[in-house]
């Protein structure tokens, strides 16, 4: 995830998160946190990342997108805590990667509230085991957050 953060964007036409995420804030304000230039996987579900030795592979770009650098390693933090980590250890666990440090606290919260509405959203469309888990991770967070 780390050395996805130096690789530019291809010169491809991707969603931002702006847009991704317009229909899941409140204050259209909030959008503005999501913005940037980074390329961005945003999908961190277990079988999207393929490990062999000490090398990791991401698969399953469907959702790739351009925004904020630290926003990968935000929307990882669900996946650890949706498979049993505290907010606190997942949160620790997305500061080692070094965008994180560009993270605004008000654009964390931002992402939280957009994250919860986001999940409750997926959880009530899907009849998938693995979206209750995340929608409770994402109101768990947002919770944290507050």
């Amino acid at each position: 995830m780390t050395r996805l953060a130096d690789v530019p964007a291809p010169a491809l036409e991707l969603k931002s998160m702006p847009n991704r995420f317009r229909s899941f804030v409140d204050d259209p304000a909030d959008l503005s946190w999501f913005a940037g230039d980074s390329l961005l996987h945003t999908e961190w579900n277990p079988h999207n990342v393929l490990v062999s030795g000490d090398r990791a592979l991401f698969v399953a770009w469907g959702w790739a997108s351009t925004g904020a650098a630290w926003i990968d390693p935000a929307l990882w933090l669900l996946w650890l805590v949706a498979h049993g980590h505290t907010c606190d250890q997942a949160e620790n666990a997305a500061a080692a990667h070094p965008a994180w440090e560009l993270a605004p606290v008000e654009g964390l919260h931002a992402l939280a509230r957009a994250q919860r509405r986001l999940w409750d959203s997926i959880a009530a469309q899907s009849t998938d085991d693995w979206t209750t888990p995340m929608q409770e991770a994402a109101r768990s967070w947002e919770e944290h957050r507050r």
